[in-house]
């Protein structure tokens, strides 16, 4: 399926500097409804959760000739999607406000629902279809007691296929659930148990076990006990291993997530919620070897409180928080403003984001790849993935925009050894709407003045053999030289620039820090413009991209506006 999507999604901030870049991220939306769909106000489940493959699992209402039925949905990386489970065919009815939950490889996916008996309980379906049952109320354990009173909280963790430790089980497809023997809302006589169709077996019980779980794709399940005992693993039932205590120095752990970082040993990537002893103060601590927990993120500073929580086995981390003074949002960092990825209030498809939502521990992916559930104020709800920008600096140009007319210029200090002798600039250039004139500057010098009919048909244009000469007085006097280009028109004048260069006898000089735009959209660029002029760059993903409002409005500098036609996008790890 290849489909395009096109847009601008913020106005302008004039900016006298670009010191820091606001991070921003691609969003490609797996599925959208109106808020009027059938299911009321919440037709698409607020948790999806993602695959290492890319491939996003969500739950969805929809109208069956006038049955309001539930189905469960994925999406893969290139945009097909298939249905795992509707209740118009599988004879259950499928617990929408339990989270299905996919498994690293997109093998398995595990949900809860009631079969015809009006017994509760949890299933799992393979790539192929079939359903398995876990576990249902009134079956019994391998300890003979009857099961009742199932829970998931968010999602039943659900191991991958075919994963093996050394020396371990086999564990593929392994659900791990919460179990009550006793009254509803009542922790004693409860365990975490497990299974894969078949014998369903206690991972720990008695009064501390509680809900709060992950499973790695390997087997381990970690879950948090009560009466601040802190963070317990186990793979058997009968082994266990705690890897983070009350001793340690934090108490009331409410959030734990983990990821196998090598399937030939127990090692984990595993971040937890809690609150410091001596303080009292939520954190996020995060593993750094198996016995060292470090502090991502606390209550100190713009945060107020965290909630769900995933990693990755790159131990890059996602969590949702509240703010002190800012209302709420997704971040990966404790940095608010630049370790944002999308909340309330930020700007997305053209409309104002007004409630975002994560599922605990299973919204990121190796790739790096964020799942997420926001409505827009327009009540559309969309399951998006998202990408941080840094991972697709490529097949980038930027944009200058002029909606309401007047001006618009980026400019760029030059740097480097300055050349002696004369010297050629060279970039590409579209006058995409046909209107508007560019000016090219170096320091007050005008190069020449562009519009449409002087670009060639290659659409690059070369000011050729200038002088060094006019400059050398500026750099004596140890002062800066820029290139400037200065659009001005009309409304709606809009071009696209790539590929700025300087070259001598064919060769590249190195003047420019980001000639390409692709080291960090617009970093070494400052920004100017009249009222509604806007600068964006445009990728090819198929994505479009949020601005957060960060704490200083001059880091605000535009939209990223995206023409993208839907393609398997390649993985690209780069540190900015």
């Amino acid at each position: 399926m290849r489909y395009l999507l096109c847009g601008i999604l913020a106005t302008v901030v004039t900016v006298p500097s670009l010191a820091t870049a606001v991070p921003l991220y691609l969003f490609e939306s797996v599925a959208s409804a109106p808020s009027t769909a059938p299911g009321g106000n919440m037709p698409l489940n607020r948790r999806p959760s993602i695959a290492d493959t890319g491939e996003v699992v969500l739950s969805e209402r929809y109208l069956d000739g006038g049955i309001v039925r539930e189905r469960i949905r994925v999406v893969a990386a290139d945009g097909t999607d298939r249905i795992a489970a509707d209740e118009a065919s599988v004879n259950l009815d499928i617990d929408f406000e339990t989270n299905p939950v996919i498994s690293d490889d997109g093998e398995y996916i595990s949900f809860t629902a009631t079969d015809s008996d009006g017994l509760y309980g949890v299933y799992r379906v393979d790539s192929a279809g079939l359903i398995t049952r876990i576990v249902r109320e009134g079956d019994k354990d391998t300890e003979f007691v009857s099961v009742e009173n199932i829970t998931c909280r968010t999602g039943c963790p659900v191991s991958n296929y075919q994963t093996t430790n050394q020396g371990e089980p086999k564990l593929d497809g392994r659900v791990a659930f919460y179990k009550l023997q006793g009254p509803p809302g009542t922790l004693e006589s409860g365990s975490i148990a497990a299974g894969r169709g078949g014998d369903v077996y206690p991972l720990k019980s008695g009064p501390k076990a509680t809900p709060n779980m992950h499973q790695a794709n390997t087997g381990q399940v970690y879950f948090i006990v009560e009466n601040a005992d802190g963070v317990i693993s186990t793979i058997d039932g009968t082994s266990f291993n705690q890897i983070l205590y009350s001793g340690s120095g934090y108490y009331d752990f409410s959030d734990v997530a983990l990821e196998t970082l090598a399937t030939n040993g127990p090692m984990t990537a595993a971040v937890v919620t809690g609150r410091r002893s001596s303080t009292g103060e939520a954190v996020v601590l995060q593993r750094i070897s198996p016995t060292e927990f470090d502090e991502v993120a606390t209550e100190i500073g713009p945060f107020d409180a965290f909630r769900e929580v995933s990693v990755n086995k790159y131990q890059e981390i996602v969590f949702g928080a509240d703010l002190d003074i800012q209302g709420s949002g997704i971040f990966t960092g404790d940095d608010a403003a630049n370790n944002r990825v999308i909340g309330p209030g930020d700007v997305l498809f053209g409309q104002t984001v007004v409630s975002v939502g994560l599922q605990k521990a299973e919204a990121l992916n190796d790739d790096g790849i964020i799942t997420l559930w926001a409505e827009l104020a327009d009540g559309t709800q969309h399951i998006l993935r998202a990408q941080s920008f840094a991972d697709y600096l490529s097949d980038l140009d930027i944009q200058m925009s002029l909606p309401k007319g007047g001006s618009l210029s980026v400019a760029s200090a030059l740097q480097g050894a300055f050349p002696t002798s004369a010297f050629d600039l060279e970039f590409d250039v579209d006058f995409l709407t046909g209107m508007g004139m560019l000016e090219v500057l170096i320091g007050d010098m005008s190069l020449g003045t562009l519009r449409s009919e002087s670009v060639p048909s290659d659409g690059i244009y070369r000011f050729a053999g200038i002088s060094p000469q006019p400059f050398f007085g500026d750099l004596q006097r140890g002062e800066t030289v820029d290139l400037r280009f200065l659009l001005t028109g009309q409304d709606g004048a809009t071009i696209r620039l790539d590929n700025v260069a300087f070259l001598q006898d064919g060769r590249r000089l190195d003047l420019l820090s980001n000639g390409d735009f692709e080291e960090g959209y617009l970093s070494g660029w400052r920004v100017e413009g009249s009222e509604g002029a806007t600068a964006f760059a445009k990728s090819v993903p198929n994505a479009l991209a949020p601005v957060p409002l960060p704490a200083s409005a001059f880091l605000l500098i535009g939209a990223l506006g995206l023409c993208a036609t839907a393609t398997r996008l390649r993985r690209r790890r780069i540190q900015t």
